[in-house]
């Protein structure tokens, strides 16, 4: 049996639909600033079909922060209203999923993909502005692929995943999420129907990289 490694880039890539516009100068009195309107769409790039967060498959919390990091609009995951006031400025707007601290103990210690990103949004006075924005994922994740039939002919088999302080045992298809600083390690033990036990060598990936899913396809010789 032989091993290669593929990589792929994760489906979870998310665009943020910004559309800003200004109060125009009649809206104003000297005792109230010149204000913004943002609305917020969010697109799941992975599909045709533009839908609003509350719909999207993967919920998004989001943070404006002013010029001076200051946070002055903050909205829990699934709760952004379909517009925000704000004054005319420059904002940092950060989108993230709500699993920053528990992404790597979630679906029972396999881990789950983790996102967090931001970009930095102008409103202008009697202006409309539109940005795109991809919210990344900040983690990687390894999946194994094993071949037809392989159950039948290896009935034991133990993939394992080793990855700084964690290690983790996956089965065909599974996929378990790990810390974009950490490489990893991964082999593969069998027992044939006769019991006769093999184990692979073990495979060091050291040039990891946040985003992506890395693949362990096994194939018969």
């Amino acid at each position: 049996m032989r091993n290669s490694l593929l990589t792929c880039l994760l489906g979870y890539a998310f665009a943020v639909l910004l559309l800003m516009s200004s109060c125009s100068s009649g809206d104003m009195t000297a005792d109230k600033p010149s204000c913004g309107r943002l609305c917020l769409t969010l697109l799941d790039a992975t599909q045709p079909v533009v839908v609003r967060s509350s719909d999207s498959e993967v919920q998004f919390a989001v943070m404006i922060l002013d010029s001076e990091a200051s946070v002055v609009r903050q909205y829990q995951s699934g709760q952004i209203p379909q517009v925000i006031d704000l004054p005319v400025g420059r904002y940092t707007l950060r989108a993230y999923t709500d699993n920053q601290s528990s992404w790597a103990t979630a679906n029972g210690g396999l881990g789950e993909a983790c996102l967090f990103g931001d970009t930095v949004v102008q409103i202008k006075e009697d202006n409309t502005a539109y940005c795109r924005y991809k919210v990344p994922m900040i983690n990687y994740g390894v999946c194994l692929t094993l071949p037809e039939r392989f159950a039948l002919l290896f009935p034991e088999y133990t993939f394992t995943v080793h990855s700084a302080d964690r290690t983790v045992s996956l089965e065909d298809g599974q996929t378990a999420y790990f810390s974009a600083d950490n490489g990893f390690a991964y082999n593969l033990m069998t027992a044939n129907t006769d019991g006769v036990v093999h184990q692979t060598t073990e495979v060091t990936v050291s040039d990891q990289e946040a985003g992506k899913i890395y693949n362990i396809r096994y194939y018969y010789n």
